[in-house]
C-alpha cells in the first residue's frame, strides 16, 4: 500500500528584524507539524484504500462495484505525536453473508488502531514504564510535561495490568531451558486501588549466567506465591539444580528456592541491615557499637567484592579464595573484639 504526501510551509521573516533560533524553533513546535503530518499520512492511506476497493471517486459504474462507499466517520486517537482526529471512510460489502460484518474500514487492514483505545500503544507503553518508578497519579502528571496528553491514573493503571499479564504469557516460553546458575527473587509492596486490599505484593525474580555476566528476568508476579514461582521455574529448567539463590532474608524466598543442593547468600543490600537487625535483636551492644560493627563488616565485605571484580576476568581464583579467607577471618576478630571489649566494659 502506498501513500504519497506533497506537503509545503512557507515561512516569511522581516528582513530588518533578526530573531532567535529558539523563537523559530519554537513556533515550529506549535505548529504541531509531526500531528498534522501523521493525520495526513493515515487519511491519504485511508483514500488509497478506499479507492483500490471502490475505484476512483464518482467513476462511471462504481455501482456495480462489490464494495461501495458508506460515508466517513471521526476516529479520535493520542499517540506521541499528539492529539489527533481522522476522517476516515467507511465501506460496505454488498455480497457480505448475513453473519458476516458488511461495513468495514478499510484503512484498518493496514493499521492497527489497538481496539477502541484512544490512546495508542505508544503512549500507553510509555506511561507503564513510568509507572514502574512512580505511582498512576505522578505518572499522569509527569508525563505531561513530556508529551502532549497523557493517560488518567485508572488508564495507566488498566495498562500496566494489561501488559504484565502479557509479559506473564510470554516468559515461560523466553526463559525456558535458560539454567541460570544464580537466582535473584525480590519483592516489594505498592499500594493498592481495590477495595478489598491496602496494597499488592509485586515479586520480581531474576537469573543470572554467571560465565556470561548476563541477566534475565525469569518470572514477574503480583500477589504470588515463591513456592509456586520456584516450582514453575524448575519444571521448565529455568534455573541449575545447584543454583546460587541471592536475596533478602525474606522466609518465604529461602524456603521456596533453597534445598540440599542450593544455598541461599544475603545480597550486599541487606547484609548490613540484616547484620544490624541481628544484633539489636540480641540486645548485648550499644547503638554506637553496632553501628561501628556494621559499617566495618560493609567496608570488609565491598573490598572482597571490588577483588573478585578485579581478579575474576583473569580467572585468579588462588586471590579470590585468599580474599575470602582474610575476609572471613577479619570479620570473626571484627566480632570477638568488640564482644570482649564489651564485657570488660561491663
Amino acid at each position: 500500500m502506498h501513500a504519497e504526501l506533497n506537503v509545503r510551509f512557507e515561512l516569511s521573516i522581516d528582513e530588518n528584524k533578526t530573531i532567535p533560533l529558539a523563537a523559530l524553533a519554537e513556533f515550529v513546535s506549535e505548529q504541531n507539524i509531526e500531528s498534522v503530518l501523521l493525520e495526513s499520512m493515515v487519511e491519504s492511506l485511508d483514500a488509497a484504500r478506499v479507492e483500490a476497493l471502490c475505484g476512483e471517486k464518482h467513476a462511471h459504474g462504481n455501482g456495480d462495484q462489490r464494495y461501495q462507499r458508506a460515508g466517513t466517520d471521526t476516529r479520535t486517537a493520542v499517540t506521541t505525536a499528539g492529539e489527533h482526529e481522522f476522517d476516515l471512510h467507511y465501506v460496505e460489502d454488498t455480497a457480505a453473508d448475513h453473519d458476516e460484518r458488511s461495513y468495514f474500514r478499510p484503512v484498518e487492514g493496514v493499521l492497527d488502531f489497538d481496539g477502541q483505545n484512544r490512546y495508542q500503544q505508544d503512549i500507553a507503553a510509555k506511561s507503564a514504564d513510568l509507572a514502574t518508578s512512580l505511582s498512576y497519579r505522578d505518572t499522569a502528571d509527569h508525563g505531561d510535561g513530556i508529551f502532549e496528553r497523557m493517560p488518567s491514573p485508572t488508564t495507566i493503571n488498566r495498562r500496566v495490568r494489561e501488559y504484565g499479564s502479557k509479559l506473564k504469557q510470554f516468559l515461560p516460553e523466553r526463559v525456558s531451558n535458560t539454567e541460570a546458575d544464580a537466582v535473584i527473587p525480590d519483592g516489594t509492596k505498592c499500594h493498592s486501588q481495590d477495595d478489598d486490599r491496602t496494597y499488592h505484593s509485586v515479586q520480581a525474580t531474576l537469573g543470572e549466567d554467571t560465565a556470561d555476566n548476563s541477566r534475565s528476568l525469569l518470572d514477574l508476579s503480583v500477589n504470588g506465591d515463591w513456592d509456586e514461582t520456584a516450582s514453575d521455574l524448575n519444571e521448565i529448567d529455568a534455573v541449575t539444580d545447584d543454583a546460587a539463590v541471592v536475596s533478602d532474608g525474606e522466609s518465604g524466598i529461602v524456603t521456596a528456592f533453597t534445598d540440599e543442593n542450593r544455598v541461599h547468600q544475603l545480597d550486599l543490600v541487606h547484609v548490613g541491615r540484616t547484620l544490624d537487625y541481628n544484633l539489636w535483636d540480641d540486645g548485648v551492644f550499644s547503638l554506637e557499637q553496632r553501628n561501628d560493627i556494621v559499617s566495618e563488616v560493609i567496608d570488609e565485605v565491598f573490598h572482597l567484592k571490588n577483588s573478585v571484580a578485579k581478579h575474576h576476568p583473569n580467572e585468579e581464583f588462588a586471590a579470590i579464595r585468599q580474599r575470602i579467607a582474610r575476609t572471613t577471618e577479619r570479620i570473626e576478630h571484627l566480632y570477638s573484639d568488640k564482644r570482649d571489649n564489651h564485657v570488660t566494659a561491663g
